[in-house]
């Protein structure tokens, strides 16, 4: 029954129970909290970003752009793209550690 359950459920996607997990087809509500946490995280640690590196990260990873499109686009060999882009995800991960917690 739960296997037939899950089928109907997940008609859209191919449900295999030998290989899918509950876990996998339905998250539980503290995952899905914290999907949500760290999206809020991450889109707060971009909008600290100068507004070049912020665009170029939303370019390259959410607008999907490679990086010969992204050279073009900047007028800068693919090279430069690589450096920045490699610059601005140290700078977006230096931005989203924790800083120090103030005494309780």
């Amino acid at each position: 029954m739960l296997f037939a359950h899950l089928r109907a459920r997940y008609r859209a996607g191919a449900v295999d129970p030998l290989t899918s997990s509950i876990t996998a087809l339905d998250p539980s509500l503290s995952q899905v909290v914290g999907e949500r946490v760290a999206a809020e995280r991450m889109m707060l640690a971009l909008q600290g970003l100068p507004v070049d590196t912020q665009i170029l990260l939303e370019l390259r990873y959410f607008n999907s752009m490679s990086t010969a499109e992204l050279a073009a686009l900047y007028d800068v060999p693919a090279g430069t793209i690589k450096s920045r882009l490699f610059s601005a995800r140290k700078l977006l991960e230096a931005s989203m550690e924790p800083g120090p917690r103030s005494p309780a």
